[in-house]
């Protein structure tokens, strides 16, 4: 992407996959050297995810900031629907994996980033991208359940977060529900345990806030696709 720097061996790294002649598609990795505690968190959560990708053999789901397809698979699948914002690189490589395409992951392949460096940039962030998310899985609804990339534990941690702020505005008129919004709070808390305790081994700072801004995330996502089921777009596969 044109706000990433690659590393000096990028080019290198992300071309070695393509020794092998079925590959199609590759995906490499960010870094980020950013003092902001937001953006520190954000780094972690993207390597929460590339430890979920390391032991797939392959993948399905690829982000342009460090990526690399076959030109002839690219220009034979139509390459990106350019109606799709924020996850148009998502779309195409579900596109691709649907298509019996080869994809893989190359965690030597970096690029330096700036990620979201406070909360307001990195909720708009996520809402913006569960609004986008929504569009696409009317396109791929195989990928609703499952995607090589996405955490089983967001869309649990979305869940909770919905059914926390329903049950809160009920309290407002039926305190008892009170009660049910401590419980989802509750079972959010233990959701968020493993990340937190990753976070601990990398960045204690960051694991001592990790817990609100997942909650954070998960009600950007939430609000998001929401906002996406009800405004669909015009959008077709290609």
């Amino acid at each position: 992407d044109a706000d990433c720097i690659p590393h000096a061996d990028w080019l290198a790294t992300m071309t070695a996959p393509f020794a092998d002649p079925d590959l199609a598609g590759c995906k490499g990795i960010y870094s980020s050297n950013q003092p902001q505690l937001v953006a520190r968190f954000v780094q972690i959560e993207y390597e929460d995810k590339y430890d979920r990708l390391r032991p797939q053999p392959t993948i399905d789901f690829i982000d342009t900031y460090s990526a690399a397809y076959r030109r002839d698979v690219l220009e034979a699948s139509g390459g990106f629907d350019t109606r799709i914002f924020y996850v148009e690189d998502q779309e195409l490589s579900f596109r691709l994996a649907a298509n019996g395409s080869k994809l893989t992951f190359q965690p030597n392949a970096i690029v330096a980033h700036l990620h979201s460096d406070s909360i307001r940039a990195y909720a708009r962030k996520k809402f913006y991208i569960g609004y986008w998310k929504a569009q696409i899985m009317r396109l791929h609804p195989d990928r609703i359940a499952n995607d090589s990339h996405t955490p089983q534990s967001i869309k649990v941690q979305m869940g909770l977060m919905a059914l926390a702020i329903l049950t809160f505005v009920a309290g407002l008129l039926l305190r008892p529900f009170f009660i049910t919004t401590a419980g989802m709070m509750g079972l959010f808390f233990i959701t968020a345990y493993p990340f937190t305790r990753k976070a601990w081994g990398k960045d204690r700072q960051v694991a001592l806030v990790a817990p609100f801004l997942l909650m954070v995330r998960a009600t950007a996502l939430g609000f998001g696709y929401a906002w996406g089921m009800v405004k669909k777009q015009v959008i077709s596969g290609k």
